[in-house]
């Protein structure tokens, strides 16, 4: 025989298309999902190295003389950080491309207690503000 079956077997082109873009429509919710993870993991990061520098902040004015322990030079304003300020002063931190700014406000209650308030401050990638602010006490006994 040299005609054609008529029950051969096999996928027409339109079917070979259909499963194509069925298959590209799949890859690219993946190729989706795994840049929203790429960057929900940047911004944790970032998170986390605020907190880190934060801290930081909090163990060295511990480790200092009380007298010694003072307000920031620069982004304090009535105990709220001053991000107007940051655009012109020299960053603190450059940590993975991202810049982070650390000031602190002390406050004295009394002549025995200092209330130190630490801020990290940086901008994401599409330049809003992300702040991290901590607290502790020192007592001057």
């Amino acid at each position: 025989m040299t005609g054609k079956r008529k029950n051969e077997g096999g996928f027409t082109l339109l079917e070979v298309l259909i499963a194509l873009t069925i298959l590209a429509v799949g890859l690219l919710g993946i190729a989706a999902m795994q840049t929203t993870a790429i960057l929900a993991n940047k911004s944790s990061h970032e998170f986390s190295q605020g907190t880190f520098l934060c801290e930081q902040i909090l163990e060295q004015a511990k480790a200092q003389a009380f007298d010694a322990i003072q307000t920031s030079p620069v982004g304090i304003s009535a105990g709220n950080p001053n991000t107007a300020a940051f655009d012109n002063t020299v960053p603190t931190a450059l940590v993975n491309g991202v810049t982070y700014f650390q000031v602190w406000n002390v406050f004295q209650p009394n002549a025995d207690l200092k209330e130190i308030t630490a801020y990290v401050l940086w901008r994401d990638r599409i330049g809003s503000w992300h702040q991290i602010a901590m607290k502790t006490s020192r007592s001057s006994l």
